[in-house]
């Protein structure tokens, strides 16, 4: 692990909001290192196709969205580190991360664990992920135009989805 004695910030996670902190935290000679136990990228970089970020008008895959991320970051001088957060134990003056490959010491900690899709656990489900079974209305609604289309949850966030994707289907 490239290491520092302390670091200035440790980020627990290295998706979109960690990539960004850490090209702004770089950029000004803070020394930032990002703890990944996933994806870099996060749940960004498993999305089949981005139509919403600003300066791709013409959209862009997440994977490749995540990857140009990561790259500005460690231009800049940011070290990604994959392994997992074991512990976290306050000494004062520093913090000390327990991890899958040692310790590390930092003056500040960014949380930014993401989050992900909850899966209901049907046949087919895993295999028809971005093709046909998606988690993010929002996201990828425009896809399904003129289509039927299932909405599987329960609450008011199943009930948002389905109200947007009436833009878009010919039957919820």
């Amino acid at each position: 692990m490239s290491s520092y004695d302390v670091w200035d910030v440790v980020a627990i996670g290295a998706g979109p909001a960690a990539l960004t902190m850490a090209i702004y935290t770089t950029r000004e000679d803070i020394k930032t290192l990002l703890f990944e136990k996933g994806v870099i990228g996060g749940l960004a970089a498993t999305t089949d196709w981005v139509d919403n970020y600003p300066g791709f008008p013409e959209g862009i895959s997440g994977l490749d969205l995540s990857d140009k991320l990561r790259q500005q970051a460690e231009r800049f001088g940011t070290v990604i580190e994959l392994g997992e957060v074991l512990a976290i134990e306050d000494k004062g003056a520093y913090k000390v991360l327990s991890t899958t490959s040692g310790d590390i010491k930092t003056k500040a900690i960014l949380i930014a664990t993401g989050s992900d899709y909850k899966k209901i656990g049907i046949p087919g489900e895993k295999e028809y992920y971005a093709r046909g079974v998606h988690y993010c209305a929002t996201c990828d609604g425009a896809f399904y135009r003129d289509k039927r289309l299932v909405v599987v949850g329960g609450g008011n966030s199943a009930v948002q989805e389905a109200v947007f994707l009436t833009k878009f289907a010919s039957h919820i």
